[in-house]
């Protein structure tokens, strides 16, 4: 099972015409990196299933003009003829810089901060760190 992209999606955002063996490739590349399966695509929102689609069709057109692809390619470093080239990032060795990119955007590749509300909101105490009378769960009062 697929994301659902198409040559056609492929050429009319990028401009470059992939084989059918490029595509599947890219859609294959983008689910390992994204966790998620076709399958499991309906609990995912249409929002992040267009940045999933947007990151195979531009996976998909940069799969091609990658030689040996799936071949060894794990260098942080390589200097031949005065050209150096050197990685720093592992997905930089298999994805598109545009796909990456897109991946960023999806809701579960976000930051994963805790957002909990001030010690005044939402728990119906109002505690006073500065006086230890407010502590409920102290016996200790002032004189």
């Amino acid at each position: 099972m697929t994301w659902g992209v198409t040559i056609s999606d492929v050429t009319n955002t990028t401009g470059v015409t992939p084989s059918a063996s490029d595509l599947a490739q890219a859609d294959s590349i983008i689910t390992i990196y994204i966790n998620r399966t076709p399958d499991a695509s309906g609990g995912i929102s249409g929002r992040d299933l267009s940045w999933i689609r947007a990151a195979i069709q531009w996976q998909a057109a940069w799969v091609s003009s990658q030689p040996n692809l799936t071949g060894s390619s794990q260098y942080d470093s390589l200097s031949s003829d005065g050209l150096s080239v050197q990685t720093t990032a592992e997905w930089a060795k298999v994805l598109a810089p545009i796909a990456a990119r897109s991946l960023k955007n999806l809701t579960w590749k976000g930051t994963r901060t805790q957002r909990t509300p001030p010690v005044r909101q939402g728990r119906g105490l109002i505690l006073d760190f500065e006086n230890e009378e407010s502590d409920q769960y102290t016996e200790w009062s002032a004189p």
